[in-house]
């Protein structure tokens, strides 16, 4: 990952939308992304509510052990 790799960009959780973010100053680039944490609050909210599933954009972030998906089944 780009910028998740990159020791020059801050890595930050933002508590009102409970996503992490890397902000890099030196260009100046903000992506925010998800990680095993947002997703498990994605699904335990989506449980609470009653919603039958959620979203995130990109599944080729995940890992070879699928963190992610795993995230998700609770």
């Amino acid at each position: 990952d780009l910028y998740l790799d990159n020791p020059d960009c801050n890595i930050k959780w933002h508590p009102k939308s409970h996503v992490p973010y890397a902000y890099c100053p030196d260009d100046q680039i903000f992506v925010s992304y998800d990680d095993e944490t947002s997703i498990k609050l994605k699904y335990v909210y989506s449980k609470q509510k009653r919603l039958k599933g959620v979203f995130f954009w990109r599944l080729s972030g995940d890992d070879d052990d699928h963190s992610l998906i795993r995230a998700i089944k609770g």
